[in-house]
């Protein structure tokens, strides 16, 4: 491939949770505190406001964000209980997978520019937000205005990289998140199956198991 960006997907492709606070959890500690939110209505909701509200809203912190999921439900969560839940929602790390840095810094030396598009918030991955600035841009819902598959997003980061689509390969784990729309748009695509059967996903133009086997491609 003749290509002179990468645009990357961040959950599946550069890094997984550890220890990600559960919605089954967060019930169980709100019920505990007096509270009755349920697991679906709390997962409604939360994805809900991450979704809809957040690429409006733009909420800086864990905190702020949860307070709002709060109010969606109609519970008038005190401060204590609020504070309890964002230490609790703390404890979540981020982490790269192995090959995942050799890989980042093997792309930059060959020049090639790279955009991180995500419907994730910043406060959710700011441990690892100063690492993956080294190698590039960041574009999250709030920045663009949308989640994930809106093509927005995809040409917000484009327009950060001053790239065509023509010159840009989307990178990611989920075709109907990352691979068919930025298809459609004119971008070469690969899809990192790395706990998915490849044959499944026959419309992305590569399929590779670890980040470290798009090297071989991206000449």
């Amino acid at each position: 491939m003749d290509l002179r960006g990468i645009i990357f997907d961040l959950y599946g492709t550069l890094v997984y949770a550890e220890n990600p606070l559960s919605f089954d959890e967060l019930s169980s500690l709100l019920i505990s505190r007096g509270y009755e939110v349920y697991m679906q209505e709390l997962r409604a909701a939360y994805l809900y406001v991450i979704f809809i509200e957040h690429p409006r809203e733009k909420f800086q912190s864990f905190k702020e964000f949860f307070k709002r999921v709060a109010e969606r439900l109609e519970v008038g969560i005190n401060e204590d209980t609020l504070r309890e839940v964002s230490e609790l929602h703390e404890r979540t790390r981020n982490k790269f997978f192995p090959e995942v840095l050799e890989t980042l810094e093997e792309l930059k030396k060959r020049g090639l520019k790279m955009a991180l598009v995500t419907s994730t918030p910043r406060f959710a991955f700011k441990d690892i937000a100063p690492i993956l600035e080294k190698y590039m841009i960041i574009v999250t819902s709030s920045e663009a205005g949308c989640v994930k598959p809106n093509p927005r997003i995809f040409l917000k980061a484009l327009e950060h990289l001053k790239l065509s689509p023509i010159e840009t390969v989307s990178v990611g784990d989920d075709y109907s998140l990352d691979i068919k729309i930025p298809k459609k748009l004119g971008m070469k695509t690969i899809l990192v199956a790395r706990y998915k059967l490849p044959l499944l996903f026959a419309e992305a133009d590569i399929v590779v198991k670890n980040l470290k086997e798009i090297l071989d491609y991206l000449q």
